[in-house]
């Protein structure tokens, strides 16, 4: 798990780009009990983390949020953070992003200016971008929030992190279309456009993978019950090594063209096979 072997404690660096999401995940750790600490001059993290090293009956679990508005941020930011997480490796790193347009989209709808205060909102990205290429390449976790809306984004952070369910290993199915996007976030994509598409039936391209009679005509090609079982048999051996390997969640994307028949059908039957075994959340995000 993500916590300390020695003292049980959970602490994340939450970074990333500007407009990504960054304050809605801290917000979100604090709702679920974590001690919560945002842009904080990162001079001051190592006496932060010396403090809460001696505060473990009072503060177990921690989130510091840190990014390019720190005025210090990039200041030998890069050596402090090698020499922080020697000291507490617990320690590990978020690091939240989403594509350029939606960031774009999302300052312009809150009208907010980008923090490196450049006229060229492109440029001023780009610069972020490359500023905190050593984070994004050191994080444990990215978190891709191009397909949340803030509410999804809470309690995709409620479900895998909360305290409550602490030693508990989720392991995330989520249906997409390909052609809306692949699914950023996912560990492990699977491609089911191989399987007969309801989309071209003609009762049966209103509806969506969750009703009975698109199932059946997914499940009257025996492909799909053979992909249903060489995918459980992968995923049986792969999830315990996701587990042994420390991770705290896995994102297992399935796609088809649209997101709406075939992926949701296939992610079902996968949830009402594994969810006996494992700690299972569902989303279909194309539908």
């Amino acid at each position: 798990m993500d916590n300390n072997i020695f003292t049980g404690r959970a602490a994340y660096i939450i970074t990333g780009t500007s407009g990504s999401g960054k304050t809605t995940v801290l917000k979100a750790f604090e709702d679920i009990d974590y001690y919560c600490v945002d842009n904080i001059p990162t001079v001051l993290l190592p006496e932060l983390f010396k403090v809460i090293e001696s505060s473990y009956d009072k503060i177990k679990n921690i989130a510091v949020g840190v990014d390019i508005r720190e005025k210090m941020f990039l200041d030998n930011f890069e050596t402090l953070f090698t020499e922080l997480n020697t000291l507490y490796p617990y320690i590990k790193v978020i690091f939240v992003d989403a594509e350029d347009n939606v960031i774009l989209k999302r300052f312009k709808e809150t009208r907010r200016v980008h923090p490196l205060k450049e006229s060229d909102f492109k440029k001023a990205l780009t610069k972020e971008r490359d500023a905190l290429k050593f984070l994004r390449n050191k994080a444990q976790i990215v978190i891709d929030s191009s397909n949340f809306n803030v509410h999804q984004l809470k309690k995709f952070i409620y479900n895998n992190f909360s305290t409550d369910n602490f030693h508990n290993f989720n392991v995330n199915i989520v249906s997409f279309g390909f052609k809306n996007g692949i699914l950023a976030e996912g560990d492990i994509i699977f491609d089911v456009r191989f399987l007969k598409n309801p989309y071209f039936v003609d009762e049966l391209r209103g509806k969506s993978g969750k009703d009975r009679d698109v199932v059946e005509y997914i499940f009257s090609d025996s492909k799909a019950d053979t992909f249903i079982l060489k995918t459980l048999d992968l995923l049986n051996f792969l999830i315990p090594e996701y587990q042994n390997e420390g991770k705290k969640y896995v994102v297992i994307g399935i796609g088809c063209t649209g997101g709406i028949h075939r992926s949701v059908a296939i992610s079902e039957a996968l949830y009402g096979k594994l969810k006996e075994s494992y700690n299972i959340i569902l989303r279909h995000r194309d539908i």
